[in-house]
């Protein structure tokens, strides 16, 4: 959503909230005496007021399950990034991408839904909300799973997903079997084939 109309929205939300109390103002000041328009400028709050969480859901949505999503992102990234130095392969640990994601950035292995604490980067792997698929290389599947956020976390609602092409998605319940892994069972080692390294199927080739 562009900034134009972000800008927009929330100014016609202020304006509504505005009128509302402004004739609220004269309404308590006598100047408005006609029976209808003496109801307008309490609709007119009311509306904003109902509309506002709709509003602010829709142009900042920095949820939890969205800052969830992020983090996949990063570590998707960092996945990445640690590959070409090692045969292509990716990471078998969290531990293993601490130089690609900072050594303080303990906070990223933590799910905002789930409220827990961090550890240390040491022990990372025994702590974290999120579990990394450790079998795979740069020629895996695009589909294929890379890491994932565990079960239980958004209230069992669902789990994000960050896949070996690098998008994320929410999935439902009930398509947790169609992944590569045995997400119920926080499995670390996918399902599918794992590709030798250079050898790239035409998915893989297309999504690069």
């Amino acid at each position: 959503m562009n900034d134009l109309v972000i800008t927009a929205g929330l100014l016609t939300l202020l304006t509504v909230l505005w009128l509302g109390w402004r004739g609220l103002v004269l309404l308590a000041k006598g100047k408005i005496l006609s029976g209808l328009a003496r109801l307008l400028p309490l609709g007119l709050v009311v509306a904003g007021v109902l509309i506002l969480p709709t509003v602010v859901s829709i142009y900042f949505p920095h949820s939890p399950k969205n800052s969830c999503l992020n983090n996949l992102k990063l570590i998707g990234l960092a996945c990445r990034m640690y590959s070409p130095n090692q045969k292509e392969a990716f990471p078998p640990s969290f531990l293993a991408m601490r130089e690609y994601v900072g050594s303080n950035n303990v906070s990223l292995f933590v799910c905002p839904s789930s409220k827990h604490k961090p550890g240390t980067f040491d022990t990372v792997d025994l702590w974290a909300d999120y579990v990394l698929v450790t079998n795979l290389t740069e020629a895996s599947s695009p589909d294929t799973v890379l890491a994932y956020c565990k079960p239980g976390n958004h209230g069992g609602s669902g789990i994000n997903v960050v896949f070996v092409d690098d998008h994320v998605e929410w999935v439902l319940p009930a398509d947790y079997g169609k992944l590569s892994c045995d997400v119920l069972h926080l499995a670390r080692v996918s399902k599918a084939p794992v590709q030798p390294t250079g050898v790239s199927s035409n998915r893989a080739d297309a999504a690069r």
